[in-house]
C-alpha cells in the first residue's frame, strides 16, 4: 500500500499500484529532479543531429507512407503542430478520466527515459495537468494499437498543449482546453521537432487500461473465491476438494491460492460438515443404500473445481502484470534517441517499433478468455442453487413456502444473458489485423480493442458474482431453521458476507410480513449487493474477518 499521496516518477520504477493511485485517487505526481539533466542532454543531442542534417523519421520527414518526404528546417515546428489535429479523428463516447489520467502518467514516465528527445517543458505540462486534475477528453475508439495509440494520444495531446479544438474534463464538465489551461495559469504549448511523434507513438492507452484491469481483475478473482465459499455454505458442500494436500500435488500458484482462500472463508463453518449434510431437508431427494442415506462424495465441478478454474485467471493476471512492469518503464515512441558510441558525444535517432501493441494485446485477450469462466462457473453454481436435485434440498427456485412464488428463477435467467455477453467479449482481437497507412503498417495489434473489451467485461462479471452471492444468501436464509442450532454456524468470511447481504433483503411490509419469503421487486436488492462489491465494502468486511 502507498503510505503517502505522492508518486515520484523517474522513468524506471513506476508500478501498477502507482498508476492506480494517480489515475483513480489523484495522488500528486513528482518528477525525480535528477532525470532532467539526462532529458536536456538527449534533447540537445537530437537538435544537433537535425542541424547536422541527419534524416530522422518524424523529425524532419513526414510520417507513415510519407516517410520519404524530407521537410525544410523552417517547417519542423509547424509540421508538429499540424500533425496533432490531423490525427484527432476518434469517435465514440469519451474514455473515463481515470483511463486518460493513467495514460498521461505512463507517457510522462516513458519520456523520463530520455530516448524520446522531448523538452522538459512537455514533461512538466503532463505533470501539471495531472496534479491540477485537468484531463483531456479522449474518444473511446480509433486506435489500432500500432504506431501506438495514435488517435487517442493525439486527442490527449490536443488537450494538454491547448489546441483550440481540444477539450478538458474539469470537475466532471467538458470545457475548451485552451480556456481551462489559461484559467490555471498555463499557456498553450508550441511543439518543437519530434514532439508530436513522441506524444502519439506508444501503446499508452492500452497499458493504462491494462493497469486498471489487472487491479480490478484481482478483486474479481477474490470475489469469485468468496462467492464459491458462500454457495458451498448454501448447499452444505463437502470440503475435501479444498484440502491443501490435493493442491500441493498440483502446485499451480493460482490453484493453491484459491483453495486456501476458500478454506479460510469457510473456516469454522458447521454448516459444511458431514453432520450438517446428514440432515435431510424436506425438498431433498435422498439416495438410499440398504435403507441408509449415502454420504455425499463429490460436488459438481463448478464447486469442487473452483480453485482449478480460478487458477487460469490468476495466471493470466500475473502474466499481464509482469509485462506491465516492463511496459510502464520503457521508451515506446519512434524514433528513439541514443548516444552514438562510435562518434563520441554525438546522438542519433533510430527508427523501430517499440510502439507496437502486440505484447499487450495478446495477454489482454488471454485475460479476457481466462476471466470468462469466473462468470460461467458462477452461473452454474447459481443454477444449482435454484434446482433441488443439484442443491441438496434447497427450496425449488429458492422460493419461499408460498407454492405460487417464482422465487429467484428469473435471476438466473438474467445471469445467463450476462454470461453469453461475456463469452462474446472473450473473442480475441489481436489475432486479426487490418492493414493501414498504405501498407506501411501492414500488421497492427488491435490491442486497444483488446483492452476495451476487457474493461467492459469486468463490471458484467461482477454483476454475475453479485447475483450468486445474493442467491446463496437466500438459500442459507431459507434453510437455516432446518438445521439444529449447533450446525448453523457459517465460516469466518462467509458469515460476515452473509450478514451484509442479508441486510439488504426487504424484511417487512407494512403488515409485518417477511417479504423475502414472497416474490418481490428484486432489482433493488441485486443492485445493493453489486454496489457492495463495487465500493469494496463487502470484500473488505469478509477479508477483515479472516484476520480477527
Amino acid at each position: 500500500m502507498l503510505t503517502q499521496r505522492i508518486v515520484e516518477v523517474d522513468g524506471h520504477s513506476l508500478t501498477t499500484e502507482q498508476v492506480i493511485a494517480v489515475a483513480r485517487h489523484h495522488h500528486e505526481v513528482q518528477i525525480n529532479p535528477e532525470t532532467f539533466a539526462k532529458i536536456e542532454r538527449f534533447r540537445q543531442g537530437l537538435e544537433a543531429a537535425a542541424i547536422r542534417g541527419d534524416i530522422m523519421y518524424g523529425v524532419n520527414t513526414g510520417c507513415g507512407s510519407r516517410k520519404n518526404q524530407v521537410l525544410p528546417s523552417d517547417e519542423l515546428s509547424d509540421y508538429q503542430m499540424r500533425y496533432i489535429p490531423a490525427h484527432c479523428c476518434g469517435y465514440g463516447n469519451p474514455l473515463s478520466p481515470e483511463v486518460t489520467r493513467a495514460a498521461m502518467l505512463v507517457r510522462l514516465n516513458n519520456f523520463l527515459k530520455g530516448h524520446s528527445g522531448v523538452r522538459p517543458c512537455l514533461i512538466e505540462r503532463l505533470r501539471d495537468c495531472l496534479n491540477l486534475g485537468l484531463t483531456p477528453v479522449v474518444p473511446e475508439f480509433g486506435s489500432v494499437g500500432a504506431s501506438g495509440d495514435l488517435i487517442p494520444l493525439a486527442h490527449m495531446s490536443a488537450g494538454i498543449i491547448g489546441l483550440e479544438e481540444g477539450q478538458m474534463f474539469v470537475a466532471g464538465e467538458i470545457q475548451p482546453a485552451r480556456t481551462v489551461l489559461e484559467n490555471h495559469g498555463l499557456k498553450p504549448l508550441t511543439l518543437a521537432a519530434k514532439e508530436a511523434m513522441a506524444l502519439t507513438n506508444g501503446a499508452n492507452f492500452i497499458a493504462a487500461i491494462a493497469c486498471l484491469a489487472v487491479v480490478d481483475g484481482w478483486i474479481l478473482l477474490e470475489t469469485a473465491d468468496l462467492a464459491t465459499a458462500l454457495s458451498l455454505e448454501a448447499i452444505r458442500g463437502e470440503q475435501n476438494a479444498f484440502d491443501a494436500r490435493i493442491h500441493e500435488a498440483r502446485p499451480l500458484p493460482g490453484q493453491v491460492h484459491s483453495a486456501a482462500r476458500i478454506r479460510k472463508f469457510t473456516e469454522g463453518s458447521r454448516r459444511i460438515t458431514e453432520e450438517a449434510r446428514s440432515v435431510a431437508f424436506p425438498d431433498e431427494q435422498k439416495k438410499f443404500s440398504h435403507g441408509k442415506q449415502v454420504p455425499r462424495v463429490q460436488d459438481a465441478y463448478s464447486f469442487r473445481c473452483a480453485p482449478q478454474i480460478h487458477a487460469a485467471a490468476y495466471q493470466a493476471l500475473s502474466h499481464l502484470e509482469s509485462i506491465l512492469e516492463v511496459e510502464l518503464n520503457s521508451a515506446t515512441d519512434n524514433p528513439l534517441v541514443f548516444e552514438d558510441d562510435e562518434n563520441g558525444a554525438q546522438y542519433i535517432a533510430i527508427s523501430g517499433g517499440n510502439f507496437h501493441g502486440q505484447p499487450l494485446a495478446a495477454p489482454l485477450d488471454y485475460l479476457a478468455i481466462a476471466l470468462t469462466p469466473l462468470a460461467g462457473a458462477s452461473d452454474r453454481r447459481g443454477f444449482a442453487l435454484t434446482t433441488p436435485r443439484l442443491s441438496y434440498g434447497l427450496p425449488a427456485d429458492l422460493a419461499g413456502p408460498n407454492t405460487a412464488n417464482t422465487g429467484l428463477m428469473i435471476v438466473q435467467y438474467g445471469v445467463a444473458s450476462l454470461v453469453n455477453q461475456i463469452a462474446l467479449l472473450a473473442n480475441p482481437c489481436s489475432t486479426h489485423s487490418i492493414t493501414t497507412s498504405a501498407d506501411q503498417e501492414d500488421w497492427v495489434s488491435m490491442g486497444m480493442n483488446s483492452a476495451l473489451k476487457v474493461r467492459s467485461m469486468l463490471p458484467i462479471i461482477r454483476r454475475v458474482l453479485a447475483a450468486e452471492l445474493f442467491m446463496a444468501s437466500q438459500g442459507i436464509t431459507l434453510t437455516q431453521h432446518l438445521l439444529p442450532e449447533n450446525l448453523q454456524q457459517l465460516g469466518l468470511g462467509t458469515s460476515e458476507a452473509y450478514g451484509h447481504i442479508r441486510g439488504v433483503f426487504q424484511k417487512e411490509t407494512a403488515k409485518g410480513h417477511q417479504t423475502w419469503f414472497d416474490d418481490r421487486y428484486l432489482k433493488a436488492e441485486l443492485d445493493a449487493v453489486e454496489g457492495m462489491l463495487a465500493d469494496g465494502s463487502l470484500m473488505q468486511s469478509a477479508c477483515n474477518a479472516l484476520t480477527t
